[in-house]
């Protein structure tokens, strides 16, 4: 599965000329904690309030939540300063491609301790942004775990091998296989997730064990 499929493509950006007051603005009003910087549709950078803080004639903290709140000389100063004024110097982008595989996002997100990835094409343009709940929706689509059906976990020694006693089994039980996933288990122990229409469990158990594979567990869900 690729990033481009799980992504958000409507992203809230600021660009380097915007005034830190609608840049504010545009976090506030959309409940966002980094804003993307982009110059004519390029990634550049990303601003955080922590940003508009460091410089040491403004805090946002003490601002109201609406601009026409503010003290005339307030509103001043926020339309005055620019973002390219407060944007970290020498920021490292921690971006990904949108023809990325989810597992790479995921590794990025997990290794950066981020919530959020830009997401950019061949030229560097922002395109969307993936994040770690987006992941967390692939993981559980691929793994069929909201799907109804019966959901059975296979203890096996070599995947391969055991692909063709699975298919026998099923052919035998007249099982409709709608998903599998192989999962690899440690020293040396993998697993095989089965997602069947419909199954007489006790009998699928019986023939699973009778041919040597473990069935770990049996969840029907309706």
């Amino acid at each position: 599965m690729r990033v481009r499929d799980r992504m958000t493509s409507k992203v809230f950006t600021t660009t380097l000329d915007t005034s830190i007051g609608d840049a504010w603005k545009v976090m506030k009003d959309n409940d966002l904690r980094r804003l993307p910087v982009t110059d004519r549709g390029i990634l550049v950078g990303i601003v955080t309030k922590k940003d508009f803080d460091a410089k040491p004639d403004i805090s946002l903290r003490d601002f109201p939540p609406s601009l026409q709140w503010m003290a005339v000389e307030q509103n001043q100063l926020l339309s005055r300063i620019k973002i390219r004024e407060v944007i970290p110097e020498g920021q490292t982008l921690i971006t990904i491609h949108q023809d990325a595989y989810v597992e790479q996002a995921a590794k990025l997100l997990r290794d950066n301790r981020i919530s959020g990835l830009p997401v950019v094409d061949d030229k560097g343009r922002l395109v969307g942004i993936i994040t770690s709940s987006d992941v967390l929706d692939a993981y559980q689509e691929l793994l069929a775990i909201n799907k109804n059906g019966v959901r059975v976990r296979l203890q096996v020694k070599e995947t391969t091998e055991a692909l063709g006693v699975v298919s026998e089994v099923l052919k035998a039980n007249q099982n409709r296989l709608m998903h599998i996933v192989a999962l690899e288990g440690q020293e040396g122990q993998d697993y095989l997730v089965l997602l069947l229409d419909k199954a007489d469990t006790k009998k699928l158990t019986s023939d699973f064990n009778r041919n040597g594979i473990k069935v770990e567990s049996i969840v029907v869900k309706k």
